[in-house]
């Protein structure tokens, strides 16, 4: 290859398979602009990426705070920008795909920012499906006082070889999680807990939302001097309530769903958890 065409492809950006059985998912070399070797789990085949910075490219992988962001409105609006300022959580589902969640600052006020990489492949769509998941049911969820609110709905456009980011900013939320601090709370607070968690599931199933993904506690936030409960990450749950909302149906099942989850915690409590830094 000549010289020209190697600096036109360094230039355009090129994406190939590279072999590598000691790489790891974490593994990354800098290269000028950044160069990342990912390997998928249970697999040596990694994506090599090399590409020069441009304007309008947005790393995802490679955000490090602080780091202002425009994202272009996915619905009604004009473009926004947000400025993070901590990462919080990175949640790997392939060589490709990630979905990150930073602290941020939004028009001046503490917020949330989650954001997914979609792609057309079948694994970028399930990513897809996932931000969709959580966007509607925090907007059919909007005015009960459990869940966040969104701020702001965005993306950022596919760039060269960079897949789309699609990102919610939510409002900051505050509170320890419930597998933290259950094991500290006198019996008072237990029983508002327990109401709390009753009248969430029993509103959202009346919705059409069954949050399936809250025993392991981690995305259940107790707030102790407001008294406030919050529910947080609905993109692997979203809305998939088949069953009848009917009372009959909905006050059984809100009420098994409370009672597993409070018998998690005191478990954990028995058992000594700890918090863990991250809270997605």
């Amino acid at each position: 290859m000549s010289s020209d065409a190697l600096s036109r492809l360094i230039k355009e950006g090129v994406a190939f398979p590279v072999r590598s059985p000691t790489a790891t998912p974490k593994d990354c070399i800098p290269f000028e602009a950044y160069r990342q070797v990912r390997l998928p789990r249970f697999s040596h085949a990694a994506v090599f990426h090399i590409r020069m910075t441009a304007p309008q490219a947005l790393a995802v992988t490679a955000l490090v705070p602080p780091e202002a962001i425009t994202f272009d409105a996915s619905r009604d609006g004009q473009p926004q920008t947000v400025k993070l300022t901590a990462r919080i959580a990175t949640k790997t589902f392939d060589a490709i795909h990630r979905c990150l969640v930073f602290k941020a600052v939004f028009a001046g006020r503490e917020a949330i920012v989650k954001i997914w990489e979609v792609s057309a492949t079948p694994a970028g769509k399930e990513m897809l499906q996932m931000y969709a998941n959580e966007r509607d049911a925090l907007d059919l969820m909007a005015d009960t006082g459990f869940t966040p609110a969104v701020l702001f709905d965005g993306y950022h456009p596919a760039h060269h070889f960079q897949l789309e980011a699609k990102a919610l900013v939510l409002e900051w939320w505050t509170g320890s999680r419930l597998r933290s601090c259950w094991a500290m709370l006198p019996s008072a607070q237990k029983d508002e807990v327990r109401a709390a968690l009753l009248r969430f599931f029993t509103t959202s199933l009346v919705r059409g939302i069954y949050h399936d993904d809250l025993r392991h506690l981690r995305n259940t936030l107790w707030d102790e001097p407001s008294r406030t409960l919050t529910i947080l990450d609905f993109e692997l749950v979203g809305i998939r309530w088949a069953g009848s909302r009917e009372s009959d149906v909905v006050e059984p099942l809100a009420l098994k769903e409370t009672d597993l989850i409070l018998d998690g915690a005191t478990q954990l409590a028995a058992n000594g958890a700890q918090e863990e830094p991250d809270i997605s």
